[in-house]
């Protein structure tokens, strides 16, 4: 199987790739094409790339690679307190040179992939382009997003799981998902991240939580091209913070990259291991105690947690099959009304 072991010091990470190639390795990439390197959304892995990787305007026009992050698909990693947006970044950064990847576009989905992308373009030095939807979570919904966290790594029984985990999807697509396609994303969902995995998902949600946007500064580094896409009724996050990034993307062109010590106004970054991922942490020392506690509470216990899996390993039912047999009825907007 495709792998980039990244290790150094106590930090470990084995990232998953898959490609477009013949061999599914990069070592039979056409290089007379370009390159794109595909980024999948949060809490989810690269499977559910297969529409990318299956247009025929991408596929049979360029190489295509895309990597699981970590906590994410089939990517082995150690869980560590200084995780965040940049170390993500970083990751992406040391694989594409441990592949000898040549310069590549970019195309990036939903939040985790869209802050990678953004600070990975900050990073790099290679002429790339930037293709994502920006998505800035409005503090008024991080009590929302944490409560439906909590209640996914808790639920006790498939009710209740199933109830969250639709309630998820309608937090990040809207209520008038596709039956079908939440059926499936709630199966990925038990699969991947059941109440005793919950540990992978704290590890995912801290990331999530604790990220910060970009400076004017750090807008201002990014000389690559970059395409903004953004849908204009997304209540979580609004179209007019699309509109501000472009206001600060003041030198997205081509042109010369800077030292993330700079970016970051830290000169102390610059005496860190630059072989290692977590060097380009930004976050606080108390925000890495923080997700260290947030990902301990989570694991403890988790291997006697509840289970939507079968004998099979599969998910017991489709969330359609489930029997409306309770008491109330949620409506398409998540309100409850007593049954007649």
């Amino acid at each position: 199987m495709p792998y980039v072991d990244i290790a150094q010091g106590n930090d470990f990470a084995s990232l998953w790739y898959t490609t477009n190639s013949p061999t599914g390795h990069v070592s039979s990439f056409d290089f007379d094409k370009p390159t794109v390197i595909l980024l999948h959304p949060f809490f989810l892995d690269s499977t559910w790339l297969d529409a990318q990787f299956g247009d025929p305007r991408l596929n049979e026009d360029y190489n295509l690679i895309a990597f699981d992050q970590r906590a994410a698909g089939r990517t082995l990693s150690r869980p560590n307190g200084k995780q965040d947006a940049w170390t993500d970044a970083a990751d992406l950064a040391f694989a594409c040179h441990a592949l000898w990847l040549p310069p590549a576009h970019i195309w990036a989905s939903e939040t985790t992939g869209a802050n990678l992308a953004i600070r990975f373009s900050a990073m790099c030095v290679s002429p790339s382009l930037s293709a994502f939807l920006v998505k800035w979570l409005l503090e008024a919904y991080f009590h929302t997003c944490d409560e439906l966290l909590h209640m996914w790594a808790h639920a006790e029984d498939l009710d209740t799981l199933e109830f969250t985990l639709m309630q998820v999807i309608a937090y990040i697509s809207g209520p008038d998902v596709d039956a079908d396609l939440a059926d499936e994303v709630i199966g990925y969902f038990e699969t991947a991240y059941p109440p005793y995995n919950r540990a992978k998902l704290a590890q995912i949600g801290n990331v999530l939580m604790n990220r910060e946007a970009l400076t004017k500064k750090e807008h201002a580094a990014i000389r690559q091209p970059v395409l903004l896409i953004h849908g204009d009724k997304n209540q979580i996050h609004p179209i007019q913070h699309a509109h501000n990034m472009v206001a600060d993307l003041i030198n997205a062109k081509d042109g010369a990259s800077c030292t993330r010590s700079k970016l970051a106004d830290d000169p102390s970054i610059a005496q860190r291991d630059p072989l290692s991922p977590m060097s380009f942490s930004r976050i606080s020392v108390a925000v890495q105690q923080l997700q260290v506690e947030n990902y301990m509470a989570a694991a403890k216990g988790a291997k006697k947690a509840f289970s939507p899996l079968g004998s099979d390993g599969r998910p017991m039912r489709k969330y359609s099959e489930r029997k409306h047999d309770h008491w109330f009825q949620g409506d398409r907007s998540w309100m409850s009304y007593v049954g007649k």
